[in-house]
């Protein structure tokens, strides 16, 4: 299994020169969207899906024909990977993987006390007060966290407190089974990503420009 992670920065992102291509589900978010930057992070995130898809798939008809699953999560159906993405400040990413995948990132963030107490578990809880960085490791265990609801498809559906990505790094799930999680920082961001097996495989990250 290979697992490959694109990102891009798109704070100078020009919304209105890059929506040819663009699938009807992107549109029709867009469409909701009033901040500027929440344009630029929703746009860019399918600009580098599509990037992907070129680069893996070079014959792959454009725009992409995105649909949802029950609880909002995006796919499409002739494509022969699963992807995910995700955006934060000023980075918008992509996941793609022949298996189920979620892929969160995060920009860097302080540590919140009262939500890690309400959220997460004790061996969670644990780790992040024993850390020297407390903010690095409360925002590396929420994205690795966000990363395991997003591959199983369910988003805040399934309750942030209702399972452990720590000391693991893995979910382990009676009735879905095992669920690997790889966690890194790249340029200061905490990025996640969560497959269907017990250790997730180290991806190959590259940087793009939009």
């Amino acid at each position: 299994m290979m697992i490959k992670i694109y990102y891009a920065d798109i704070t100078n992102l020009n919304i209105e020169n890059n929506l040819m291509g663009i699938s009807v589900y992107r549109n029709e978010k867009l469409n909701k969207i009033r901040p500027t930057l929440s344009k630029r992070q929703s746009l860019g995130a399918e600009l580098i899906l599509n990037s992907a898809v070129k680069e893996i798939f070079p014959d792959m008809s454009f725009p992409l024909n995105i649909k949802h699953g029950k609880f909002g999560k995006p796919f499409c159906p002739e494509l022969p990977v699963f992807f995910s993405i995700s955006h934060s400040g000023n980075f918008s990413a992509c996941a793609i993987c022949e298996e189920e995948i979620g892929l969160d990132i995060q920009k860097p963030s302080a540590y919140k006390e009262n939500l890690v107490k309400h959220h997460f578990t004790k061996s969670e809880r644990e780790y992040i007060e024993n850390s020297v960085n407390k903010d690095k490791a409360f925002i590396k265990l929420w994205t690795m966290k966000e990363s395991y609801i997003k591959a199983i498809g369910t988003g805040l559906h399934t309750t942030l407190e209702s399972f452990s990505v720590w000391p693991e790094a893995a979910v382990n799930s009676d009735s879905l089974g095992t669920y690997g999680i790889w966690s890194d920082y790249i340029e200061d961001y905490s990025f996640s990503v969560c497959v269907t097996r017990r250790h997730c495989p180290t991806p190959i990250i590259r940087k793009i420009e939009l």
